[in-house]
């Protein structure tokens, strides 16, 4: 098992298309960080297309209210 791994890290090491897909990968991910918090320091609802009544709409809502904390959460995924 510990061999057939190893030889499977090796060879998506060794592939430029692994490369390429893990880069593209990370900066999808490093815009919708900033996106999100650059919503969130300017005090928008962050999913304001989702609504007040589900769960999630109301914990978004709930984080809103708190002020400086949602702020502060903000700055900390543009940082």
């Amino acid at each position: 098992m510990s061999n057939k791994l190893e030889r499977y890290y090796q060879d998506a090491k060794g592939n430029k298309w692994y490369r390429y897909f893990a880069v593209f990968c990370r900066f999808v991910l490093a815009a919708a960080w900033l996106i999100s918090g650059y919503v969130k320091v300017s005090g928008e609802r962050f999913a304001a297309g989702l609504s007040h009544n589900h769960p999630l709409g109301q914990y978004f809502d709930a984080l809103l209210n708190t002020g400086y904390y949602y702020t502060f959460i903000g700055i900390g995924q543009i940082i």
